[in-house]
């Protein structure tokens, strides 16, 4: 038998977010999706079919059927695109890299052996004599493994920390 009314232990307040939902024709992310059209040749019509939210410095993107009137409720919404540098630039990010990896023609770099592929996922450098200067897309064995930044030393890995592990095992 119920004698007292029951009440909450906490309250959650919702807070307004700076999540905007936007369509690609957006003039807030359409100059994004054109950079990273150019730099990977990614087509702007494969771009087109997302919906993309900015929270912050960052993007993330989700199916073009998909809506919220009320994106303050979720912490996380959709698959990483990437985020905005300094320079107001768009770089891609690993997850996005391996999601639109059968679109991607250009600034490929494909690694050969297991030394370079265990440097990649450690986070390392791989030494390259030359490569094209800024973000690219890395590969192994045909299989998109992410992104790194090419520079005069070489490939640095952008493979996320939270994928990296102590033992890889390859088979």
């Amino acid at each position: 038998k119920k004698v007292a009314k029951t009440e909450t232990t906490t309250k959650f307040n919702i807070k307004n977010s700076n999540i905007k939902l936007l369509i690609s024709k957006n003039k807030e992310i359409k100059n994004y999706l054109l950079h990273i059209n150019q730099r990977f040749g990614i087509p702007i019509d494969v771009l087109s079919d997302y919906k993309y939210l900015l929270k912050g410095k960052d993007i993330f993107f989700v199916n073009s059927n998909w809506n919220s009137t009320k994106l303050s409720v979720f912490v996380r919404i959709g698959i990483k695109f990437g985020n905005i540098d300094k320079r107001d630039f768009a770089h891609i990010h690993t997850q996005a890299a391996q999601h639109f990896s059968n679109h991607i023609s250009k600034n490929v770099i494909e690694i050969n052996n297991i030394a370079d592929l265990k440097t990649y996922f450690s986070g390392g450098i791989i030494k390259l004599s030359a490569c094209s200067k800024g973000q690219v897309i890395v590969k192994y064995k045909n299989y998109t493994l992410g992104t790194g930044v090419c520079s005069e030393s070489g490939i640095k890995s952008q493979f996320p920390r939270a994928l990296r592990t102590g033992n890889i095992i390859f088979t």
